[in-house]
């Protein structure tokens, strides 16, 4: 399945995201930073804009501008990418517990991870916007990782009871 359809199937499949755990983590490791990439763009539009317009307005050279705007741009990507992963980890480590309440015993950690990064999609990409538009309210600063937490931890939630229960074989009696 390609990435885009990956994308896609993530906004509203959880038994598509549940057949996922089955996917190489090098795929997925690709899916997150492509995810990250899709989501930073509008942010790193805005910033542009806004130093373009500063500059306008002091008259100065833009040679020096460009070069800081890209660094700024690569430094803004690999630091978005960093708290993705580790916002990935921290939720993988709730899906063992929510792995124990669902009885789903056949899953492991490097299973729960690739499923969180799949259940970051949505949250990740609605906060992407709400931000892109400069839609805000008040605190929305502290308030927006709690409720895009919550979000993930339930879509998680969602996608593990998605996956089969192993059920236990009986003894067989073989002489």
């Amino acid at each position: 399945m390609s990435i885009f359809l990956q994308l896609i199937k993530s906004l509203y499949s959880p038994k598509t995201m549940a057949a996922f755990r089955f996917q190489g983590i090098g795929k997925t490791i690709l899916y997150v930073f492509f995810l990250v990439l899709v989501t930073s763009i509008p942010l790193f539009i805005s910033f542009g804009t806004n130093a373009f317009d500063i500059l306008d307005n002091l008259d100065e050279s833009t040679a020096d501008l460009d070069q800081l705007m890209v660094i700024f741009i690569v430094l803004g990507y690999i630091y978005f990418s960093g708290i993705k992963f580790v916002q990935i980890s921290i939720l993988a480590m709730f899906g063992l517990i929510i792995k124990k309440w669902t009885g789903r015993h056949n899953l492991q950690y490097r299973h729960l991870w690739l499923l969180s990064a799949y259940a970051v999609t949505l949250p990740t990409i609605i906060f992407s916007l709400l931000q892109a538009f400069q839609i805000a309210s008040l605190g929305s600063e502290t308030l927006y990782p709690i409720i895009s937490f919550t979000i993930c931890l339930f879509i998680l939630f969602l996608v593990i009871k998605q996956v089969k229960v192993r059920k236990p074989q009986p003894p067989s009696n073989k002489m």
